[in-house]
């Protein structure tokens, strides 16, 4: 008897069940494979994303870095705002910008800190100059973000004194010219030592040799500018006179003695003191040992040192950069950096003020000097001459002239004989003095007369040859033709030549004019030494030197 229950043939195996569970599970293993592919694709896609992001960023930060330091053309300026921007770009802790300077040896111009200061001296040396020589040789970048320990970097001294971990170094080129580099130094490792942060940081170089290279030229053809304007004052000056040896006139044994140390110093580059009283022809020798130098073809640059305002003198002769002082609106190149390869002629120099003499004295020592408002100095090579009407040896006794300066100055000293002194010369410059201004006036029927050849002798001519010069002028041109009375060439020895009776020997005839002039000045100036000194041209020193002597009573108050 069979059972109730049939076996349905259709019913599923046990195994078709386990065929069934196991596409299932394949199923959702395939779905969980698409579903990683697709997360993993996501996260590419985000990745793009922020690379692609942060590569806009870079851009966007090299296209403000380029703007800010191509929107100037001064070069302090230009490197300040390099230096900064590098900073800010690569996180650096140090930075320096080092530039070649002529010859071709580097030269530290910027050193910054990460938060904008300035490090001091003990650290500016301690920089790898294998690796900063190394890179400005190759042209190629350095980059090192784990100096400590690579066994190529932990040689260094820096890198072991410092424990730097980051080490970039910059090569500044254009045009296949080497500028220098920009070195980048930390002690942590720098976010930004990845390809594109490197790419970026030499973009950037190429983009700050760019501005360097432009801000140099300008500095150049300012520095060439302004060295023309010099030249140009110099020329006018020279249109008067042949500044050689041949236009300094003379046949005096005073004279003689003066040609004979020219002719010794002027091919060396000696330094020379020239002393003399105003009028003696302190400029006129001065120019002269520049034009027989082999630095003839270089600007010869006068400065005056009582003539510009003791405020406004270290700006004039050291030049400022822009902002030094209220005014600066702009880079000025001081005198004695136009003067570059040529001759300095420090006129009047004891009245130079003495915290300006130490800045000089730095300069002729180091052959360096600081713009106002720079940090770094710059290179000069010129040649030092001075001049001066005081007695120095005087001004150091009392503290108003510093006895180093003198002495790095007064290598050979020269001193201007007064022209009283040679007298037998008066007659030889008159003529010369009286040919220049008829010729120049077209007073060609001008003369002097045996009565003014002897008032010209009898006059002490305390302003010495430059107011024998303008004496000469006046006259001529105050006489259209003929004869040029004693009158017209010196009031006061005309006045002296009225006491024939005085008679006596032509230094007694010397002395009494020159009472006469002094006299006159000071009853003019109702007593004041200084002004009369002023009016006759010399110190008040030797003003007072002279009264004594003479014994020349003084009336009012000194």
């Amino acid at each position: 008897m069979e059972s109730g229950f049939e076996r349905n043939e259709e019913s599923p195996k046990p195994d078709s069940d386990d065929d069934f569970f196991n596409t299932i599970e394949a199923n959702l293993n395939g779905r969980a494979d698409e579903r990683s592919a697709l997360l993993d694709d996501r996260a590419r896609l985000d990745e793009r994303l922020r690379n692609l992001t942060e590569e806009r960023s870079r851009l966007r930060l090299l296209l403000d870095v380029s703007g800010r330091i191509n929107s100037v053309l001064c070069t302090r300026d230009v490197l300040d705002r390099v230096m900064d921007a590098v900073i800010q770009v690569a996180g650096a802790q140090r930075g320096f910008l080092v530039l070649l300077d002529s010859q071709r040896e580097p030269h530290l111009e910027i050193s910054r800190n990460l938060d904008g200061t300035e490090h001091g001296a003990e650290e500016t040396y301690q920089i790898s100059r294998t690796i900063l020589n190394r890179a400005i040789q190759s042209g190629r970048t350095i980059f090192e973000n784990d100096a400590m320990n690579n066994p190529a970097f932990t040689g260094y001294k820096s890198v072991r004194d410092l424990s730097l971990r980051t080490v970039i170094c910059l090569p500044l080129r254009i045009d296949q010219r080497d500028l220098g580099a920009i070195y980048l130094d930390s002690r942590n490792v720098s976010d930004i030592m990845t390809p594109e942060g490197q790419e970026l940081l030499e973009a950037f170089a190429s983009q700050a040799s760019v501005a360097i290279a432009n801000a140099l030229a300008h500095d150049t053809l300012k520095t060439f500018q302004s060295r023309l304007e010099v030249e140009n004052r110099s020329l006018k000056r020279a249109l008067r006179s042949e500044f050689s040896f041949d236009s300094i006139l003379g046949q005096s044994e005073a004279i003689r003695r003066i040609f004979e140390v020219l002719g010794k110093v002027a091919d060396t580059t000696v330094t020379v003191l020239i002393q003399g009283e105003t009028g003696t022809g302190k400029e006129m020798v001065a120019r002269a040992i520049h034009n027989a130098s082999p630095r003839r073809a270089a600007p010869f640059v006068p400065i005056n040192c009582a003539a510009i305002p003791d405020a406004l003198l270290e700006g004039e002769l050291f030049g400022y950069r822009r902002g030094a002082f209220t005014g600066a609106t702009e880079d000025k190149v001081g005198l004695i950096e136009t003067a570059h390869g040529g001759t300095v002629l420090l006129d009047e120099i004891g009245d130079m003020p003495l915290t300006l003499q130490t800045k000089i004295l730095r300069v002729v020592q180091d052959k360096e000097l600081q713009r106002l408002g720079e940090s770094s100095p710059r290179k000069v090579d010129v040649r030092w001459l001075a001049a001066t009407n005081r007695d120095l040896d005087k001004d150091i006794q009392t503290g108003r002239f510093r006895q180093d300066l003198y002495y790095r100055l007064n290598v050979v000293s020269m001193v201007m004989p007064p022209l009283r002194d040679r007298p037998e010369d008066i007659l030889l410059l008159a003529d010369h003095f009286l040919r220049q201004s008829s010729a120049r006036m077209k007073r060609d029927k001008v003369y002097l007369t045996a009565e003014g050849r002897s008032c010209l002798l009898a006059y002490a001519w305390p302003g010495n040859v430059r107011e024998l010069e303008n004496a000469l002028e006046r006259a001529c041109a105050l006489t259209t033709e003929g004869p040029i009375t004693k009158e017209l060439l010196v009031p006061a020895a005309a006045a002296a030549m009225a006491d024939e009776s005085a008679g006596g020997t032509l230094k007694d005839r010397l002395l009494r004019a020159e009472r006469v002039a002094i006299d006159a000045a000071l009853r003019r100036s109702q007593g004041n030494i200084s002004r009369a000194a002023q009016a006759l041209s010399v110190s008040r020193q030797h003003l007072h030197n002279r009264i004594r002597k003479l014994e020349i009573g003084t009336p009012g108050r000194i």
